[in-house]
Formats: C-alpha cells, sequence, structure tokens
C-alpha cells in the first residue's frame, strides 16, 4: 500500500518544539543525518519543505520586526506535531482494518444488517446507530412481553377452564332438567292415583304427596339456582373472550408496527453504511 520513500525517523529526530526553543536551525547535514530509506510502519513521511520552513521560521526569529508573530509561529509548529501524530495513528489502524472488520463481521448478531463500527469517523454516526439498536431491542422486547402476557391468560387466567366448566354445566343443567320433568310426571301420577283412590284427609299417601311436593320445589329452586350460575359463567366467558380478543389486536398491531420500525431501522443503517463507504473510498482532505 506505502511505497518506499524518505521517511522522518521520530526516534533519531528531537522535538520541533526543543529545537525551537534551543534556536536550531536544520541545516543540510542534518537533514540528511534524520533523512532514511527504511520502509518501517514507525516511521512517517515528512516533506523536504518542513526543513525549509523550518530555516525561514528561524531566519524570522532573529528579525527584531517578527518577533510580534512567534505565538503564531508556535501554533504552526504544535499543528505539524499534531499532523505528524495523525499520520502515525492512521498508519496503524490501515495495517490491521480489514482483519479487524472481518472479525467484527463474524462476530455480528444475525439481526439482518452488519454494521461496521471501525469505519465510524464520526461520533454523530456512532451515536445514531447505538440508538437503532437500542429502539429494535426494546420493540423485541415488548413483543415478547406481550406474547408471554397472551399465554398467561390463556392459560393461567383459565380462558380455558371456563369453557370446560361451562360445557361441564350445560351438561349438568340439561341432566337436572331432565330429572325435573321426570321427577314431575311422576309426581302427578302419584298425585292423580292417590286422589283417585283415598279420600282422607289423614291418609299416609296424602302426607307423602306433600312431602313429594317441598322435594319438587327444592329440585326447582336449585335449577333455577344452577341456571343464574350458568348466565354469570358465561358472561364472565364472553369478558374473557373479549379481553383475549383486544390483546390479539393489540398483539397483531404491535407485530406489524415493529416490522415497520425494523424496516426504517434497516434503511437507515444501510445509509449509514453507505455513506460510510464513501467516506471510507474518499482520499483523505489535507489540512
Amino acid at each position: 500500500m506505502f511505497g518506499t520513500r524518505k521517511t522522518w525517523d521520530i526516534g533519531h529526530a528531537l522535538c520541533l518544539q526543543e529545537l525551537w526553543n534551543k534556536d536550531l536551525s536544520l541545516d543540510a547535514n542534518l537533514v540528511e543525518f534524520l533523512m532514511s530509506d527504511e520502509d518501517d510502519s514507525s516511521f512517517l513521511s515528512l516533506p523536504a519543505a518542513a526543513f525549509l520552513q523550518r530555516r525561514s521560521l528561524t531566519a524570522e526569529r532573529t528579525d527584531p520586526n517578527t518577533r510580534s508573530q512567534q505565538p503564531l509561529i508556535q501554533d504552526k509548529v504544535c499543528q505539524l506535531q499534531t499532523c505528524i501524530h495523525s499520520e502515525e495513528i492512521a498508519h496503524h489502524l490501515t495495517g490491521g482494518g480489514v482483519q479487524k472488520l472481518q472479525e467484527e463481521q463474524l462476530s455480528t448478531k444475525p439481526t439482518g444488517v452488519q454494521v461496521r463500527s471501525d469505519r465510524f469517523s464520526c461520533p454523530e454516526e456512532e451515536q445514531l446507530v447505538g440508538q437503532l439498536r437500542t429502539q429494535v431491542e426494546e420493540l423485541e422486547e415488548k413483543l415478547f412481553n406481550q406474547t408471554q402476557e397472551l399465554e398467561r391468560l390463556r392459560s393461567e387466567l383459565g380462558a380455558t377452564d371456563l369453557e370446560k366448566q361451562l360445557e361441564r354445566l350445560v351438561v349438568e343443567n340439561e341432566r337436572l332438567k331432565q330429572e325435573l320433568n321426570s321427577c314431575r310426571s311422576s309426581e302427578f301420577q302419584k298425585l292423580d292415583v292417590a286422589a283417585g283412590t283415598c279420600s282422607c284427609s289423614r291418609c299416609p299417601h296424602r302426607q307423602e304427596v306433600e312431602v313429594l311436593r317441598r322435594e319438587m320445589s327444592y329440585q326447582e329452586n336449585r335449577a333455577q339456582l344452577r341456571e343464574q350460575h350458568l348466565a354469570e359463567v358465561e358472561q364472565e366467558l364472553r369478558k374473557e373472550t373479549c379481553r383475549v380478543e383486544g390483546l390479539q389486536e393489540h398483539l397483531d398491531e404491535s407485530r406489524r408496527r415493529q416490522r415497520e420500525v425494523e424496516h426504517k431501522l434497516r434503511l437507515q443503517l444501510q445509509d449509514c453504511e453507505e455513506q460510510l463507504a464513501k467516506q471510507a473510498a474518499a482520499p483523505p482532505r489535507v489540512r
């Protein structure tokens, strides 16, 4: 990627600020001593124009008219040191960037979109991607909680148990109605027989008829209570059914909104990746 060229050996060179403080100018011999032909990643390229600028800066410093511009010159020296340090960091990152990107792509969760975080050159883009991931995780958590709530309502709150109980009550109610009808028919037959065979007020058959009438009234009251209880259970079942249907609709709506949000997030992430790829492919701007 980098060709063989003259490089600045930081290990052998004095700090530019120290050269400035000591008022040392770089002559031709010192420049040749500081230049090397080694192609090492620890060396940074520095054009020879920098040494010529140092000569001009030293000459200007000896001039009394330029002493008022010393802060500006020192700022330029600091900026030059910052650029050298930035080039060194960029060179080290360029060497291991591809391998690091492959490792991050392999370790990325299968969410359908892979984000190459080592290409993020702006804190705002990193913050945006983090917010998008947080929103996706929150939506997945909400969907999971709503699914658990629906299952709990179907099992623990007894939507299925109420249906079974209702079926048992309906069967029992039909059985009681049949028993009541058979009891009534048998009682009426006994009353007719007793009335036809006995006319005495103290006849034991008449007493038996009274007992049977009380038993029949008790069975009728019991059947009415059963019917009331059955109506209450049916009403409760309708309420629970409506509640479950409402939760199901809410769950479907939440899933639909989640799909829409995930689609938007995927588009935004793709746009961010395209922008980052363009920025990575663009030549670096020289400051």
